[in-house]
C-alpha cells in the first residue's frame, strides 16, 4: 500500500515506515533486542515527520 501512495504523489514516509515495520515483526518474531530499538527509532522519525509536516 505505501507504494501506491508513492505512485500518487504522496509521502515515501509511509513506504519506509512500512518496511521498518514489516522488519521489526521479523526481528520480535525472532526475539531479537534490536527490534526495540527499530521500534524506538521508527516511532521517533515518525514523531519528527509528522511535526515537518505540519509545518
Amino acid at each position: 500500500m505505501g507504494g501506491k501512495l508513492v505512485s500518487l504523489g504522496g509521502s515515501a514516509y509511509y513506504l519506509i515506515a512500512g518496511i521498518a515495520y514489516l522488519a521489526m515483526v521479523v526481528l520480535y518474531f525472532l526475539r531479537h533486542r534490536l527490534a526495540l530499538w527499530l521500534s524506538a527509532l521508527t516511532f521517533a522519525a515518525t514523531v519528527v515527520w509528522a511535526l515537518s509536516e505540519v509545518g
